[in-house]
């Protein structure tokens, strides 16, 4: 997993790292990406991504999957859908996985300590 602060300006860099090494799944937060950013802008041949995009600057979730890799994206439940958070359920060989990934922007105030509890 990789924190980039803007896929955009980095496009480059994991194009490179993804078709040299070519690894199964990626996970990168900090997208920033927007729902007007197609796929297409950052991902290269032979990969798919399953996203969750913040609506405001800053944030966002993406694996980047292998497409020779069988994936489910995985729907998130409503009651956190506040929480920036992306899941596939990938097969591995003969290895069923869930992978999770979320991301909890500065500042912690008494109601994300309540939630962090319960």
């Amino acid at each position: 997993m990789t924190n980039l602060r803007s896929l955009r300006n980095k496009i480059e860099e994991v194009t490179l790292f993804l078709e040299y090494y070519k690894p199964e799944l990626f996970c990168v937060t900090e997208t920033w990406l927007t729902k007007e950013d197609p796929n297409s802008l950052f991902i290269p041949r032979g990969f798919s991504a399953c996203r969750y995009d913040r609506e405001t600057r800053g944030g966002g979730l993406a694996f980047i999957i292998r497409n020779d890799v069988t994936f489910k994206f995985v729907e998130i439940p409503v009651h956190f859908r506040h929480i920036e958070v992306v899941c596939v359920d990938i097969r591995l060989h003969t290895t069923h996985c869930r992978f999770i990934a979320y991301y909890r922007s500065g500042g912690f105030g008494t109601e994300a300590l309540k939630y962090a509890i319960d």
